[in-house]
């Protein structure tokens, strides 16, 4: 009787640890993958859960995979352009896995799919793509890296396609790109040196149109002095009331006196 009781619980229980479920919440812009592995009846298999509560058999379990866009960073610090030029830079790859297909990105490249199967074959074509520009062009043309981010955006979907990857390459983006430390130090001088010349010219020029300057001015009030008939020491003392105008501004009338005998009349 006691041994009949013991199976019975004994069944019970395994038919409870069979049956029992477990749930997990799939977060907004994820997509679940229920993996099942069932200990007595049932199949091995996964199947995709969308946003939400998910519940799902004791014995299996729930691994989320995000499919929202995702960019990757992918650093070039020793490329050598086609003038033999080493630069640095990065490039930018953004993607997105497809939302009702992760079950196949899963089953067939695993969660770490990028780096088992794109990652190098993103970096090759981007050696291969660079290298053919030389050092300026890369440095300093934009239209050089518009032509290799469009070019890397065309090859990367054929491949992604190739292989049967379920993910969508959205965009492609790269950084400025810095030639070696020793070109950036020269580049500085010679910007410094140019900038110092420039300034040189600037100033000499300054100089010679304030030369010029005071010429006209010192013709023109020569030929104002000869005009008016002024001595040298009344046209001084002209100056020196024109200078003082403000002072004499309501002086209806200017008398120059030269010794006790006044010379000129009514200068304003």
């Amino acid at each position: 009787m006691k041994k009949t009781i013991f199976l019975l619980m004994l069944m019970v229980g395994m038919i409870m640890s069979i049956t029992s479920c477990s749930s997990d919440l799939v977060d907004q812009g994820s997509r679940g993958l229920v993996i099942k592995r069932p200990y007595i009846f049932g199949t091995d298999g996964v199947e995709v859960a969308n946003e939400g509560r998910v519940y799902y058999a004791w014995s299996s379990n729930l691994v989320p995979i995000n499919v929202r866009p995702d960019r990757v960073k992918e650093d070039f610090d020793d490329l050598t352009s086609s003038d033999r030029t080493s630069v640095y830079f990065d490039i930018y790859f953004t993607m997105q896995p497809l939302a009702d297909q992760v079950d196949v990105l899963y089953t067939n490249f695993g969660l770490d799919w990028y780096a088992k199967n794109v990652e190098q074959e993103f970096r090759n074509m981007v050696r291969d793509k660079a290298k053919t520009y030389d050092m300026n062009q890369l440095c300093n043309d934009p239209k050089t890296s518009i032509e290799i981010c469009a070019y890397l955006q065309s090859e990367g979907e054929k491949m992604l396609k190739k292989l049967g990857i379920p993910v969508k390459l959205l965009a492609v983006n790269m950084s400025a790109v810095n030639p070696p430390q020793a070109v950036i130090v020269e580049r500085n001088a010679t910007a410094a040196a140019r900038q110092r010349e420039q300034t040189i010219n600037q100033n000499t020029k300054n100089e010679v149109q304030r030369q010029q300057t005071e010429k006209e001015r010192a013709i023109a009030d020569k030929m104002y002095q000869t005009q008016m008939n002024l001595s040298t020491e009344q046209y001084m003392e002209l100056q020196r009331l024109q200078t003082d105008r403000v002072a004499y501004n309501k002086c209806t009338n200017v008398t120059l006196i030269k010794g006790n005998v006044p010379t000129v009349n009514n200068l304003r």
